[in-house]
């Protein structure tokens, strides 16, 4: 599935190169490949020399430093995702009216999904419009504007079918903030439409400074409309307040009393000694529920997604623990002192039979590798219950091993008169290398005294989970709220970074012996230069993430202008029009670490929210944010640029038809951005767009979510949607090379 969208390009970009002309002497503006070109701004590295290189040659070495750009690109944008992580996982303490200390959550989730992580998603496509325009002196670049529709394609219909496929077995994943959803859907679309009526409407060819200052002041319009729908504004006679909005944690039975003075201040308390007071078992149970704020974010998918690129593990996403025999794991690296034990007792359905019935009370339950034991209960229901009777209980391997991860158990359990219910308690083994969640059963077999099974629940599976970062996501939490002014931990942080970066990439669990495959040398070979020079990013720690978020912002933004050069090139020996690079390659090599993060998104949560939602939140940062700031700034300097640059801006547009009637309404300077081939590349956008959100609204009608479902229709949807993707890029490509016309 993934291949396609890399046949489909290739295959327009060979039609393109099939009907390519040499470039034409004596052009006084000649293409970034040819002699005497001054539009690169890095590349070509030895000029006109190169242009006399073997086209060849040249292609191989073009594309073969393109892909290497892209991989710096994902590898940056994944520390800059881990920055944003940082940040938005920001909590703090604070004391209510009543008096009591409740934790926070700082960021809202919705608020920071439509931010901060589509902006990480999206700031490869944002910085290339920002640099195209800074360094043309604020005339549009070839490639920035249509490599923001192309980026929109591929995201909504490409990852879209992806995800539809990641879901097996027949599993359904749906939306669950379905008005957070709408919004977006509909806004990304309306988004595509907007640049439709400024482009070809309104003012034809000009983006004037009104024009601009509205395109970018939607962003901020939908990050409120989205926080009041996330709180569940708009619905009357329902809960103001969202269930994954919820961003208030009652540490009333985990925190000390509050002083006088706490009360007194009631406001939000930071920084320094918000632990201070507090005992061993008050800090445990603060690492514990504050874990609870901390849902899993796209942030975090994108790090998995991303982390056999840059050598780091890729971090287990936990769902909320069904069942945990212990919490020692969560604080046992931060006090030493293991935490009670919990456990979870079900109740019988209330069904009365005429003879009894035994089962387990759970057929799943979770437990902490350092637990100690696991409790699972059997309970028998129906008939006269004052008799007594045994039944058969066994452990049997799936992915654990019994005497390694836990001791095997074999025994009859006895139910006394009157007696309900049983626990039985299993022994985990606890050991100190790092493994993946693993998994045995018990089954129940040969009741006695007339009883039978219940069919339905003869067998539970017991999950074993690595508690090594759980211990450390609540260290890093509890850190949080007490003394961040610890530099020798960011300082040790740091080395680790260029170490690791140096290093070839190995999990904790892989023997030491274990000798690294090629695969695993090949891509260590071809990024470990990147992984040296980004390993330069502060460690996240330091600042709350914020420092982390700037360098890396930077470092995003001068490595656009190597990929606008090395892509613009390679268009050109291809004789590719730069329209088609751009909705292709630029928009494949940007977009590529989001379909690996969405994947790993939709196949981790409980619902299709961060998979779907990142999509469509994405995709509507790209035109407010990615279109609107680099045309707000243009539109202010040419608002305000001299008589002299005046002139020089009506002789460079001095053909242009759009121009030539804006001067004659009595238009002055402006930014131009001709409509060209991207009036009809944003028309099929939009009703593949629209016809992609129907379909995905028909899923969840007829199957109860927009991911998974039947196997067959799964993957009927999701060659559709490549298909819609395909015909985008295909008629784009047709338009492109003028192989057919279309005026508006």
């Amino acid at each position: 599935m993934v291949v396609s969208p890399y046949a489909a390009a290739i295959l327009a970009l060979i039609g393109a190169a099939n009907a390519a002309e040499s470039c034409p002497v004596n052009d006084p503006e000649p293409d970034i490949c040819c002699k005497g070109t001054t539009s690169g701004q890095i590349f070509p590295l030895f000029k006109d020399d190169e242009a006399e290189w073997p086209k060849a040659l040249r292609g191989f070495l073009y594309a073969l430093g393109t892909a290497w750009m892209f991989f710096g690109v994902a590898i940056i944008a994944d520390l800059f995702m881990a920055a944003i992580e940082e940040i938005t996982s920001k909590i703090y303490l604070h004391t209510d009216k009543t008096g009591k200390r409740r934790v926070h959550r700082f960021w809202n989730s919705t608020v920071a999904n439509l931010s901060l992580m589509a902006l990480g998603s999206s700031a490869p496509e944002i910085m290339l419009n920002v640099q195209e325009v800074v360094v043309l002196d604020f005339h549009v670049g070839p490639l920035g504007t249509s490599t923001i529709v192309g980026s929109a394609a591929f995201n909504l219909l490409v990852i879209t079918a992806v995800v539809v496929s990641a879901i097996t077995g027949g599993e359904v994943k749906k939306i669950e903030t379905l008005q957070v959803y709408f919004l977006t859907a509909s806004v990304s679309v309306f988004a595509y439409i907007w640049m439709l009526i400024i482009l070809l409407f309104a003012s034809p060819g000009i983006i004037t400074l009104a024009e601009a200052l509205l395109t970018f002041s939607f962003f901020w319009i939908l990050l409120v409309a989205a926080y009041l729908c996330d709180r569940k504004c708009f619905m009357q006679g329902a809960k103001k307040i969202a269930p994954m909005s919820k961003t208030v944690g009652d540490m009333s039975t985990a925190l000390p009393p509050s002083t006088s003075s706490d009360k007194a201040a009631s406001a939000i308390t930071t920084g320094d000694g918000q632990l201070d007071g507090m005992t061993v078992e008050q800090k445990q149970k603060l690492a514990l529920q504050s874990i609870e704020l901390q849902p899993p974010t796209y942030a975090g998918a994108s790090r998995n997604a991303m982390a056999w690129l840059t050598g780091k593990k890729a971090k287990p996403v936990y769902r909320k623990l069904k069942a945990m025999a212990s919490v020692k794991g969560l604080t046992e690296g931060l006090t030493g002192v293991a935490a009670a034990s919990l456990k979870r007792i079900g109740g019988s359905s209330g069904e009365v039979k005429d003879h009894q019935v035994v089962k387990f009370n759970e057929e799943a339950v979770d437990v902490l590798e350092n637990a100690g034991s696991v409790i699972v209960t059997i309970e028998r229901e129906g008939g006269d219950l004052e008799t007594s009777i045994t039944v058969e209980l066994r452990s049997h391997d799936i992915s654990a091993t019994a005497g390694k991860d836990y001791e095997a158990v074999e025994e009859t359990v006895a139910f006394a008169k009157g007696e309900a219910t049983k626990q039985v308690k299993i022994k985990i083994i606890d050991d100190d290398t790092w493994e993946k969640s693993e998994n045995f059963r018990v089954e129940l077999s040969s009741p006695s005294g007339g009883a039978k099974l219940d069919d339905r629940a003869t067998t539970c599976v017991v999950q074993i989970l690595n508690d090594d970062h759980l211990k450390e996501n609540a260290n890093k939490l509890l850190q949080k709220l007490g003394n961040r002014d610890k530099m020798h931990v960011v300082m040790t942080a740091w080395k680790e970074q260029f170490v690791d970066a140096i290093h070839l990439p190995k999990d904790d669990g892989d023997d030491a012996d274990a000798k690294p495959g090629l695969q695993v040398w090949a891509v260590h070979i071809f990024v470990v230069f990147w992984k040296v020079v980004f390993a330069t990013v502060p460690p996240v720690r330091l600042g709350g993430g914020w420092p982390a978020f700037w360098v890396s912002l930077i470092y995003i933004g001068g490595m656009t202008i190597f990929v606008s050069d090395l892509c613009g090139l390679f268009g050109c020996v291809l004789g590719c029009p730069p329209a088609i690079t751009a909705i292709t390659f630029v928009a494949l090599g940007t977009s590529m670490p989001d379909m690996f993060a969405s994947k790993g998104s939709a196949e981790q949560d409980e619902s299709a929210d961060n998979s779907i939602g990142n999509i469509t939140g994405s995709n509507c940062v790209n035109v407010f944010l990615g279109l609107g700031l680099p045309w707000t700034i243009s539109a202010v300097y040419w608002a305000c640029a001299s008589e002299e640059e005046t002139d020089k801006w009506k002789i460079k547009y001095e053909n242009n038809t759009d121009v030539k009637k804006w001067i004659r309404d009595g238009g002055g300077a402006a930014f131009v951005v001709p409509a060209g081939d991207l009036g009809l590349s944003v028309i099929v956008f939009c009703c593949c767009a629209a016809t992609c959100l129907l379909t995905l609204g028909a899923r969840r009608i007829l199957y109860g979510g927009e991911l998974g479902g039947p196997a067959g229709t799964r993957t009927a949807s999701s060659i559709f949607f490549v298909a819609l993707w395909v015909l985008y890029v295909t008629i784009s490509s047709l338009k492109s090379t003028g192989k057919i016309e279309f005026n508006i």
